[in-house]
């Protein structure tokens, strides 16, 4: 691929393989299709990285990323969208855009002679690493934020110095990100700058791990003796990642509503990778399951839950939530559950549980001819 072709289509699911290339490494996005990114070679001049420069890619592929990321923010409730300079502010206003909102609100680099010291803090960038800057927000948007739910948008977290500037900036005027959203998590470095509240709150679309280049001039990724692995910590090439660290090898959860948002005796709609589930709440059990009914895909959000049932709103069919199954009589597959817990204030879900099981929502076709069903 020559180099300005890079970030510039999203290639059908399946088309290239996931991972690791030449000089390149393949991720697979929500809902299908795959993106390629070029590897950069690190200033020490033995390790690398996966690049992606949003504000350089098509905008076909910019409004994907952004669609993509808010449906993952959604379940956050997210009011208004900060943005982080420089790349951080092309992403933020797609993302504000497939959101809904009228607006979103961009901090800079540039110091304009209105602006004050106490609305500032010092950053610095992994693309930039010799470049000490202050980050400032404009004084005339601190009422739009005040007292609202903040998601604070970069596109790639690879340090976490821009993070935590965004997050001491946020602080110094009394607003908390319900959420921290990125295109690309970049490497693993960035969970050890950041506090553990913080990293609980970031929502990435995919992971890329830091490489080393190998004797023979391919590369691998680092601390691993197989090209084919993925680092520590960063189990699944191509994959979606979050920044929980996983509980096991085969567990991703992922920070899905706010626990106080989720009623007893009421199904909670969330979107996870493309896929609507529902969470149930029994005292301070949570569930998990597909959010459309497996006879005739009915919305199981706006259905009930009655004695450990969940009940569909369409045809009143009901589901055992410890087991999945459907009450007696009906010919229809489990309903499918996934696991969920409540970690502090949020819900999690196992997102890789998902992956190998994905709530396909199976429609059931009825047959009216004399003595069928």
């Amino acid at each position: 691929m020559r180099p300005h072709d890079y970030w510039q289509r999203i290639d059908p699911a399946g088309a290239l393989s996931s991972g690791l290339g030449e000089d390149s490494y393949v991720v697979d996005l929500d809902g299908g299709g795959q993106l390629v990114l070029p590897v950069r070679m690190l200033a020490d001049g033995k390790r690398g990285l996966a690049s992606l420069i949003i504000n350089q890619a098509s905008f076909a592929a910019q409004d994907r990323l952004a669609g993509d990321l808010a449906r993952r923010l959604e379940p956050f409730r997210p009011e208004v969208v900060v943005g982080l300079p420089t790349l951080g502010l092309t992403l933020a206003s797609a993302v504000a855009r497939a959101l809904g909102h009228e607006r979103y609100v961009p901090l800079g680099t540039s110091r304009k002679f209105w602006y004050r010291e106490e609305l500032s803090a010092p950053l610095s960038s992994v693309t930039t690493p010799d470049q000490k800057k202050t980050l400032y927000l404009d004084p005339r948007m601190t009422r739009v934020l005040e007292g609202r739910r903040v998601a604070l948008i970069d596109d790639v977290i690879s340090s976490g110095a821009s993070i935590a500037a965004g997050m001491a900036l946020m602080t110094r005027i009394g607003v908390e990100p319900v959420v921290i959203g990125a295109v690309m998590l970049q490497s693993s470095r960035w969970r050890a700058s950041l506090d553990p509240k913080v990293k609980e709150r970031i929502v990435g679309l995919f992971s890329t791990p830091m490489l080393e280049k190998e004797l023979d001039g391919r590369w691998r990724p680092e601390g691993s003796g197989d090209a084919g692995s993925t680092e520590s910590g960063t189990r699944r090439t191509g994959l979606s990642m979050t920044a929980r660290e996983d509980d096991g090898a085969s567990s991703d959860w992922r920070p899905v509503a706010p626990a106080a948002d989720v009623v007893e005796g009421r199904p909670h709609a969330v979107v996870v990778e493309g896929n609507l589930l529902v969470i149930v709440r029994t005292g301070e059990t949570f569930r998990a399951a597909q959010g459309l009914c497996p006879h005739e895909r009915g919305d199981l959000s706006s259905g009930r839950v009655e004695g450990g049932w969940l009940v569909c709103p369409r045809h009143l069919l009901s589901f055992d939530l410890g087991s999945g199954a459907p009450s007696k009589g009906w010919g229809v597959p489990a309903l499918k559950l996934y696991p969920a817990r409540k970690a502090g204030e949020q819900i999690e879900i196992d997102a890789a549980a998902l992956r190998r099981d994905p709530p396909l929502g199976a429609r059931t076709v009825w047959n009216l001819a004399p003595g069928a069903n």
